[in-house]
């Protein structure tokens, strides 16, 4: 049976009259690597913010490792670490002594942080670096001591907040790398990204938030399924192409008009291609389908883009 390491049940954070976060209930399990996706300011901050103790909800509560985050905040924030967007190190320490500084602020015994230090550099392969000064790092390398930074305490869950945004393709798979082996060792991870491939290859189970609330949690293969038998058709036009000349029409499901584009979902593709070009190639600069991504269901979901 899996172990729930953090529950959350109807979990609310209010700002004035803005519902940041409106009743998100969700279990995650020991070892999962739980994808938080959702456009900008829909919450998922929000939600980590509490989780790692640092903001008091409003409603509803959570549990961390067993934890209260509002009762038992001094505990929950022992067992979490935290992988910011940017590199919080300090230049006047070497790698080693970054992570020597962080396991005193958690007050840990140097017979212990010895140990784990050795253990944290070995995960994200920087042992050889351990006496090298920061700004020699490459991008990749800064945001692997980042995380060795945030398992120095040995947490039990970890929070990923877009930990390869900035990255060169090399360093961001060598970072996934990485992810995945904490992930065999037990460590219980939230990764938000603004990349669906970063998502849909390191999450065993996403969760899409919009306007403060989970509106589709599932694996990602699953939540692919969401438009299965669906075409989308991608048209670049001159401008004077509408939605609502293709609304009524029998192949026309969803569509999403975007400035001099249009996205149209359909599970008639090929008559719909045809009809396109038959009554509008003179307005038509351009268009491309495909089969469904996990980026198409996220817009279709929420009507924005990862980020946007």
């Amino acid at each position: 049976m899996l172990k729930v390491v953090i529950n959350i049940q109807e979990l609310a954070k209010h700002f004035g009259e803005v519902k940041a976060v409106d009743g998100v209930s969700l279990k995650i399990y020991k070892g999962e690597i739980f994808g938080l996706l959702g456009p900008n300011g829909a919450g998922k901050t929000t939600i980590i913010r509490m989780l790692c103790g640092l903001a008091r909800p409003a409603g509803g509560k959570a549990e961390v490792a067993g934890f209260d985050i509002v009762k038992d905040s001094v505990n929950v924030r022992k067992l979490v670490g935290v992988v910011p967007q940017s590199n919080v190190l300090d230049r006047e320490l070497t790698v080693g002594g970054n992570l020597v500084f962080h396991a005193k602020l958690h007050r840990m015994k140097k017979s212990r942080y010895e140990r784990t230090i050795e253990s944290a550099l070995k995960l994200v392969g920087l042992q050889d670096k351990k006496n090298s000064d920061p700004i020699t790092l490459s991008g990749g390398m800064k945001r692997r001591l980042t995380i060795a930074k945030a398992l120095v305490h040995e947490p039990e869950v970890l929070f990923l907040d877009e930990p390869t945004t900035g990255l060169d393709p090399q360093s961001k798979r060598a970072l996934w790398d990485r992810i995945q082996a904490l992930s065999e060792k037990g460590i219980t991870m939230i990764l938000t990204t603004h990349y669906m491939e970063e998502a849909e290859l390191l999450c065993d189970r996403i969760g899409i938030i919009d306007k403060g609330k989970i509106i589709a949690l599932d694996s990602p293969s699953e939540l692919k399924k969401i438009l299965k038998g669906e075409a989308i058709i991608d048209v670049t036009h001159d401008g004077s192409l509408s939605p609502e000349a293709l609304m009524d029409l029998e192949f026309a499901g969803k569509i999403d008009p975007k400035h001099d584009r249009m996205r149209i979902y359909t599970s008639k593709k090929k008559e719909a291609i045809s009809f396109l070009f038959t009554n509008f190639s003179e307005n038509i600069i351009s268009v491309d389908f495909h089969e469904p991504t996990l980026e198409d269901v996220f817009l279709h979901l929420t009507g924005k883009e990862l980020g946007g």
